[in-house]
């Protein structure tokens, strides 16, 4: 696997186009031991650290197609329907930008 992919960071409210060769590099680069998947459309997913809200964290995201906040950083890798096999994303830096906001754990409400 070799896949386009787009990372958001929560705490520098950042979107950075990274490549991403192996499942090692989805957890070292939002940051966890295990993840989960929400999905945004019929071809793209974010991937998250399914354990994020357990570690006290003080940063979200929100994407436009998601209903939550998401804990921490985040991945888009896009994903084929037939095989489930990620793939490049069609999404640019610019496109998710438009589309995502940023909360600090104040701005939010449990």
């Amino acid at each position: 696997m070799k896949n386009k992919a787009i990372l958001i960071n929560s705490t520098t409210q950042t979107f950075t186009s990274v490549v991403v060769e192996s499942i090692s590099d989805i957890r070292r680069l939002i940051g966890c031991d295990m993840f989960t998947c929400v999905t945004i459309s019929d071809r793209e997913t974010i991937y998250v650290d399914d354990e994020g809200l357990l570690k006290n964290p003080q940063f979200f995201f929100k994407h436009s197609n998601y209903p939550d906040p998401l804990a921490g950083n985040g991945l888009i890798l896009g994903f084929d329907m037939k095989s489930g096999d990620s793939k490049d994303t069609a999404y640019l830096p610019i496109d998710v930008a438009k589309v995502t906001e940023f909360y600090s754990i104040n701005d939010l409400q449990f």
